[in-house]
């Protein structure tokens, strides 16, 4: 600022920390001190008053970014000799500023110093005051002026010849601000003093030299220049589009209202921030600030670049930037306007995205291996893919704007036409239907079709996908016609199964019945070979008779004739009676059967019979193939089921025969099973038992060490 005056010469020492500020002070005489109040080793008022000590006669003027008249008031009690806003001075009322402040400093001085010599040279101090550019009175302790000099009268022009013996209160307003009183010479006209007091003797006696310096015009251009400011900053605060202001170093000055509006950068982010630290620094590609290039020599601004910015909500923004360059105070500065270009560049990569959709959609329907027909509302055909000109066997052009009608049988047709122009705009009615097609060849194909609605603008577009469904029925009847024989042969089955058994078992019957009286003796002794030959006709006969019935109970479980009648039942009952049965059994291979954690009075609701009948075959398979040891028998009870457990300490089963357990007819072989007999029905008779009633069945097992079956039954009577 202080280079922007032509012919003012000075040279300035500047420091940045106050202790520097002294050691220059005692080395060096300096005419005038600007201060700053914040520095890093001193702040606020303490900084006035130290300088002040140091420099007692060095006049001060305070340098501030803060606008608070108060804060004036007090610089100006402590020692200052003016204060100025930052931002808020240009160079001249700087420079006339600091002559003042010398110019005052170097009157107060003086009259300090004749003061203290005032009565040798009172003479000499009463020309001084005579000629003194200052306005000085001179009062008494009460206030009352003894003495003014010409240029007080100048001043209090009008009201010269009553000043002598006046109050000097009553001339100036009460309220004094920063040194600063307002004189009314009359409703019209104010004028403005800077006052200074001091103690001293005038004619013998103690009184107070007071000096009014005016400074009409300076108020004056003082509230001109915040006007001014203040109405720059309304109209940059209100420029229409966000904008960022920038000196010639890079360095952002200022930025609008609407800029953080729409960028959510706040403004201290990125004011007093070189560009290349805020979201700027992408134009450093520009080299609009570099050393090569500088503002005053660019001929040509670039027209615009565009920047992604990473929102506070995490969004990409795209902004439009625009230059501009302006001179304010004979400083070129850069305005950078902002433009949301976001949905733009958006529509832009959403119609390149949509291209390329279209491109791989036209592929994917000129190349799909299923016949796609696009047809109007009233059925006109507007294009086919290649799969559907196979179909047909006619060319596009020839498919082109014909009606579909054209190609369907007549038996169909009204049915096609009704479902085009009316049931698939119906969400209710199925999208699909099955039709006949005529081909070229006069072939007739057999062809299910599946429309969707597409609406293109205003358009409405049918997209129906076709496929050729001849081979498929005409499967679907030969399964039927194969269905039908297999049903005629499960009844022929069924019927040869019952007939048979009834003609198996009569002599069963016989065979089971004339044993049992030979072996209880009922005709006569029989020796030991009779006994044996006649106990293995015996078990020979009921072996059968148990494979004919597991395998009339498996024939009717596989067509779903074979109903449960479910009740409640004793289970500890039907346990008594089963170990009755097989007792003889176990006994005789020397086993222990144990029954564990069955409640007398528990009941469990299934078909008695069947449940039965797989307990029987469960404890049977364990008798056949435990040798030594014991089989257990216990019943858990679950949140919604019972589970069966049933263990013994037999030969077990390999992991690589589990596949054949449930298997019907699979049976196990090695060494031990070979002389066991069994059908291989028994276990998967009991798991279809057991999946009737809704349970399920599972085993455990390891080879020579036993093996143990589980099974559920759900306690709910609704299963």
């Amino acid at each position: 600022m202080l280079k922007g005056v032509d012919k003012f010469q000075f040279k300035l020492t500047n420091v940045q920390e106050l202790s520097q500020a002294i050691n220059e002070l005692k080395q060096t005489k300096f005419d005038i001190i600007l201060l700053d109040l914040g520095l890093p080793d001193s702040s606020g008022f303490q900084t006035l008053i130290n300088t002040r000590r140091v420099a007692q006669n060095i006049p001060i003027i305070v340098l501030t970014g803060l606008k608070d008249e108060d804060l004036a008031r007090k610089a100006v009690q402590v020692g200052a000799q003016d204060y100025l806003v930052k931002g808020q001075v240009d160079s001249e009322p700087l420079i006339r500023s600091i002559f003042h402040a010398i110019d005052r400093n170097d009157m107060i001085r003086t009259i300090r110093s004749l003061a203290d010599d005032l009565s040798k040279k009172e003479k000499k101090l009463r020309d001084i005051i005579q000629i003194s550019p200052i306005a000085i009175i001179i009062t008494d302790t009460n206030g009352i002026i003894q003495f003014c000099n010409p240029e007080t009268k100048k001043l209090f022009k009008g009201m010269e010849k009553t000043l002598m013996g006046r109050r000097f209160k009553t001339l100036v307003d009460n309220e004094r601000t920063s040194h600063h009183v307002s004189i009314r010479m009359n409703e019209d006209e104010i004028k403005y003093a800077e006052i200074e007091t001091v103690d001293f003797t005038w004619e013998m006696k103690d009184a107070k030299l007071i000096t009014l310096r005016d400074i009409t015009r300076d108020i004056e251009y003082k509230k001109l220049l915040e006007e001014s400011e203040h109405k720059y900053r309304h109209l940059f605060n209100k420029f229409p589009f966000p904008m960022v202001v920038l000196n010639k170093n890079g360095l952002i000055l200022d930025c609008t209202s609407n800029f953080t509006t729409l960028t959510g950068i706040k403004k201290q982010k990125i004011v007093n921030h070189s560009y290349k630290e805020t979201f700027l620094k992408p134009i450093e590609q520009l080299q609009l600030f570099s050393e090569i290039y500088d503002l005053d020599s660019i001929q040509e601004l670039p027209d615009f670049f565009e920047l992604c910015l990473n929102t506070s909500n995490r969004h990409k923004m795209w902004l439009e930037l625009k230059f501009y360059t302006s001179t304010l105070n004979n400083e070129l500065l850069l305005h950078v306007i902002c433009r949301d270009i976001t949905k733009i560049r958006a529509s832009e990569e959403e119609m390149i995205r949509l291209e390329k959709n279209l491109h791989e959609m036209n592929s994917l329907i000129e190349y799909a291996p299923l016949a796609i027909i696009f047809i109007s509302p009233n059925a006109q055909i507007l294009r086919t893919n290649w799969a559907a000109q196979e179909l047909l066997q006619y060319n596009e052009e020839d498919l082109l704007n014909s009606n579909i009608l054209d190609f369907i049988s007549k038996s169909h047709a009204q049915k096609i036409e009704g479902y085009y122009k009316g049931d698939i705009y119906n969400l209710k009615k199925q999208n699909k239907i099955e039709t006949t097609l005529i081909r070229k060849d006069k072939r007739l194909i057999e062809v299910e079709i599946t429309s969707t609605i597409l609406k293109i603008g205003k358009n409405i577009i049918i997209q129906s996908f076709i496929s050729d469904i001849t081979s498929r029925k005409q499967n679907e009847r030969n399964r039927e016609l194969l269905l039908d024989q297999l049903h005629k042969s499960l009844e022929f089955k069924d019927r040869f199964l019952a007939e048979t058994s009834h003609d198996l078992r009569t002599p069963l019957n016989a065979i089971i019945g004339f044993s049992s009286i030979l072996l209880e003796k009922s005709y006569g002794d029989l020796n030991a070979t009779q006994f044996d030959f006649l106990n293995d006709i015996l078990s020979a006969a009921e072996h059968l008779d148990d494979l004919i019935t597991s395998m009339l109970d498996f024939s009717k479980m596989q067509i779903g004739k074979l109903n449960l009648k479910k009740n409640y039942f004793s289970l500890c009952e039907l346990l008594i009676n089963l170990q009755s049965i097989f007792k003889p059994k176990y006994e005789n291979k020397g086993l222990l059967f144990i029954i564990e954690n069955i409640d007398e009075d528990l009941s469990i609701y299934a078909d008695r019979l069947r449940f039965k009948q797989i307990l029987y075959n469960l404890i049977d398979n364990a008798i056949k193939f435990t040798q030594k040891g014991k089989i257990l028998f216990r019943c858990l009870t679950r949140s919604d089921h019972w589970e069966f457990q049933l263990k013994d300490t037999g030969i077990g089963i390999k992991k690589e025969d589990y596949d054949l357990v449930f298997r019907e007819f699979g049976r196990i072989e090695n060494d031990v099973t070979t002389d066991i007999s069994g059908s291989g029905i028994g276990l998967a008779l009991t798991k279809r038992l057991i999946q009737l009633h809704e349970g399920a069945i599972w085993f455990e097992s390891e080879e020579d060490k036993g093996t143990t079956f589980f099974f559920t039954i759900p306690m709910d009577q609704d299963a």
